[in-house]
């Protein structure tokens, strides 16, 4: 888009002094005037197609590249950087280095980390409206759904930085007696467990 944005450019220069220029160019030119909008306007996207076809050609590679890179990597994305083994690090680095989506969704989970480790509601505040920006410009849907689930919940995050207790004791306590429960099968009452 860069490229061709470009070419748009210098193509409308190089109309404007070629026009400027005319009796020079008829000179140059047999039978033809400069001035001749048919000839001016097949050169111009003459020379578009040259210069689109001529950022494709990169483009379309490094995308190919991207998709090679891309293979097996589903799950990299779910290690933190201190639990992520070393074999995957030459990966993560080429995915960050091509600045695909996966890296930048990659990158602001890795600061959203950042969030739980204030202790003050003012600090969570300022920081989640920063990463929220981020992520609302950031334009993968998954992350603005994310982002907007956050920003709904804020009360209860912020509680959590207040007093840190969570109820994950009493939800793994509810899962052993699920468990047991479900392996006891048809035991409903203390007579059916007599044999």
């Amino acid at each position: 888009m860069k490229t061709l944005a470009a070419s748009v450019v210098g193509l409308l220069v190089g109309v404007m002094l070629a026009l400027l220029l005319a009796r020079t160019l008829e000179s140059l030119l047999h039978g033809v005037h400069a001035g001749d909008p048919t000839s001016v306007a097949i050169a111009a996207w003459l020379l578009l197609g040259i210069a689109g076809l001529a950022a494709w050609i990169p483009a379309h590679r490094a995308m190919r590249h991207a998709r090679v890179t891309r293979t097996g990597t589903k799950y990299l994305g779910l290690f933190s950087d201190e639990r992520r083994p070393d074999h995957h690090a030459e990966t993560v680095a080429t995915l960050q280095a091509l600045n695909l989506n996966v890296g930048r969704a990659w990158a602001i989970k890795e600061a959203l980390r950042t969030l739980w480790t204030y202790r003050q509601g003012a600090a969570v505040t300022r920081f989640f409206s920063q990463w929220y920006g981020w992520a609302s410009r950031l334009r993968l849907e998954p992350v603005k759904k994310v982002a907007g689930m956050l920003k709904r919940h804020l009360g209860g995050v912020l509680r959590f930085v207040k007093h840190p207790i969570t109820n994950g004791v009493a939800e793994g306590l509810n899962s052993k007696i699920m468990n047991i429960k479900q392996k006891a099968g048809g035991f409903r009452n203390a007579q059916n467990f007599t044999t």
